[in-house]
């Protein structure tokens, strides 16, 4: 009986032991990220500076502005929003010549793609030190959440669905549920459909290989001959027309998050999207939240700053909100408008990946010929 008792006690012993080391550990790793952490936020408030090329979408500008300046005043940023076909070639040419003048980019991902194989992208999970960023579970697995071939550089921090938007006070919301996709065949829209330049870069990149998986070419072809399409490269333009009714029917953007500042002013607005069903050109992107960071870089340190700050809960959840658009974080609420949240079970069209921007180049090539350019 005394070696049974002197034996269950020893197991006590031992279990209690393993708490203690458990509880040690998670202690130890807890000062250790975080003294990671503060010893790279002075470095980055000693740098004093951020040079960013971030999506031109004034709402994620005005988010990010005001919570980053609340947060670290005491590193300015310089911010520039040159779309991917423009900036490839700039910073290539730049390092080229021994130039290394950007820190991260938060824009349309097919640029990641093209710098990361000219050598000049350094792995993004290399730069994370928040322990919840590192697990793969935040994010609902690596595969997903990097969108480069290698799986390494480029990140989506946002998903959510694309589709065409209507002015309901130009075209009757009864055409739409009635004609389906065919409603931009309409003779009535001819002149009134208007798409971000699917040759410049823009947001109307994709549609272009969303719309031949449902029409084809010669479907193409007839909205921007018979339809008589209208493109434009500005997407605050593209808003405008909708929003004054001088265009029906808009691809390119989600405006939903651009409509305020009409309501403010007084405009009685009725813009919809045309809904959640692929067969409506309904599509899956993270749009231009595309997240890569340069191995060579001005400000390293702010840099990792940025990308821990951006990537964590309370920023998703504030630009998720913001935006109306899905965090890539799982433990982020999802707070879309009905229309724009993806249906249950339904598999998307892919659009953000380096292998669905192969198919969108060669889409946007077909394009160019049929525009005669």
């Amino acid at each position: 009986m005394i070696d049974r008792a002197r034996r269950i006690a020893r197991l006590f012993g031992l279990a209690a032991l393993a708490v203690s080391l458990c509880a040690f550990a998670a202690t130890v790793h807890a000062q250790a990220w975080k003294a990671e952490w503060d010893k790279t936020v002075a470095a980055a408030k000693k740098e004093g500076h951020l040079v960013l090329n971030l999506l031109p979408n004034t709402t994620f500008r005005r988010v990010f502005l005001e919570e980053w300046r609340k947060d670290f005043p005491e590193i300015a940023v310089e911010v520039s929003s040159i779309y991917p076909p423009q900036f490839v070639p700039r910073v290539k040419t730049e390092a080229e010549g021994g130039k290394h003048l950007w820190d991260v980019v938060h824009t349309g991902p097919e640029g990641g793609f093209l710098l990361a194989k000219a050598g000049l992208m350094a792995p993004l999970r290399d730069e994370f030190i928040f322990p919840e960023l590192k697990d793969p579970k935040t994010w609902g697995g690596w595969d997903d959440a990097f969108l480069d071939n290698d799986k390494k550089y480029v990140f989506g921090t946002q998903w959510f669905l694309k589709m065409p938007f209507y002015n309901a006070k130009v075209v009757a919301p009864e055409k739409v549920a009635r004609l389906g996709l065919n409603v931009m065949f309409d003779p009535a829209m001819k002149g009134k459909i208007v798409w971000q330049d699917p040759n410049t870069g823009g947001a109307g990149g994709a549609f272009g290989y969303a719309l031949k998986q449902l029409v084809g070419l010669k479907g193409i072809e007839r909205l921007i001959k018979d339809q008589e399409v209208v493109f434009t490269e500005s997407a605050a333009q593209l808003v405008e027309r909708l929003v004054r009714g001088q265009a029906a029917i808009v691809m390119g953007p989600t405006v939903n998050s651009r409509l305020p500042k009409y309501e403010k002013a007084g405009l009685d607005l009725d813009i919809r999207g045309f809904g959640p069903d692929p067969k409506m050109l309904a599509f899956d992107s993270t749009g231009g939240f595309g997240l890569y960071t340069f191995k060579e870089r001005p400000n390293p340190n702010a840099a990792r700053v940025f990308i821990n700050w951006i990537l964590s809960k309370p920023i998703q959840e504030r630009l998720a909100k913001a935006l109306e658009q899905i965090s890539r974080r799982t433990d982020v609420a999802v707070t879309v408008p009905d229309y724009l949240k993806p249906k249950p079970g339904v598999k998307y069209l892919d659009t953000s990946s380096e292998q669905a921007q192969a198919k969108i180049d060669e889409v946007q090539e077909e394009i160019a010929k049929i525009r005669g350019r």
